[in-house]
């Protein structure tokens, strides 16, 4: 591991209005949020920040941080704080996809004030099973065995059919190409890190009543991970709730169905302004 790999956060931000964060999806980066960004900087500043080790050299800011690997997700959380401080926002609205809904569980524990409103896209309160944690690491175990290129190009084999829908496999080769490509660019190290904290993370459904926040939970309906009927449940548990169901995406809705995305997250944060 290079120390770029692990010593820096990056981040990407677009628009002057007030402030929204991005949280991208495991194996991914900054650059998932990309069809989404421009409309929603027409009247939030967007900050899309990547988890430590991801998107070196693609974003144009940069802010040091220890030369350690996270080792849970509270870890990542930290780093989201660090660079809020680091760039003087006190309270932000975020939306957080797949992982990013993990970390952002971790920031309303932990920060609850400093958050005005939150938006789940993929995600789920509940904690791996064994099953999960056995898959997530033999999925290192298996990446860990190889060199860098191998262990990329096994990565995207194994990720690509469970990120995207049905529909975008079918229709969009493109976003196909896209996802695959990003994917190939993510450094094994860091995905190895972000692998091992999810296995890690605590179950979160006991937080859900204390939950104070408005909050959007928003699926696609061809999501193979995470499945629509456990987002209804996962609104249904939450005080103060709405669901979106995007119809024609999988897992990345942000890179699939970007428009429809966009527009359910405007008028979701758009309301708490």
């Amino acid at each position: 591991m290079t120390r770029t790999d692990m010593d820096h956060i990056v981040w990407s931000e677009a628009g002057n209005g007030e402030p929204l964060f991005l949280l991208h999806a495991f194996p991914l980066d900054h650059r998932m949020w990309d069809g989404a960004t421009g409309g929603l900087a027409q009247t939030f500043r967007v900050i899309c920040p990547n988890w430590r080790g991801f998107g070196a050299g693609l974003a144009p800011a940069r802010l040091p941080r220890p030369h350690t690997p996270p080792r849970t997700l509270a870890d990542y959380a930290d780093d989201v704080i660090a660079l809020c401080d680091y760039l003087s926002i006190e309270r932000f609205f975020v939306a957080g996809c797949s992982v990013g809904g993990y970390v952002l569980f971790e920031l309303l524990k932990k920060w609850p004030e400093r958050i005005r409103a939150a938006a789940f896209i993929d995600s789920r309160p509940e904690a791996d099973s064994a099953e999960g944690k056995d898959n997530r690491r033999k999925l290192n175990s298996d990446l860990l065995s190889r060199d860098e290129a191998a262990a990329r190009s096994l990565l995207a084999e194994r990720m690509l059919p469970r990120l995207l829908g049905e529909t975008t496999r079918a229709r969009r080769p493109l976003v196909v190409e896209q996802v695959r490509n990003w994917i190939l660019q993510a450094p094994v190290a860091a995905v190895v890190a972000l692998s091992e904290a999810m296995a890690l993370r605590p179950d979160h459904t006991q937080l859900l009543d204390d939950v104070a926040v408005p909050v959007l939970v928003a699926s696609g309906d061809e999501d193979g991970i995470i499945p629509a009927t456990a987002s209804r449940q996962f609104a249904n548990g939450l005080p103060f709730s709405q669901l979106e169901i995007i119809p024609g995406a999988g897992h990345l809705p942000s890179v699939e169905t970007p428009e429809l995305l966009t527009e359910a997250l405007l008028s979701f944060f758009s309301v708490q302004l």
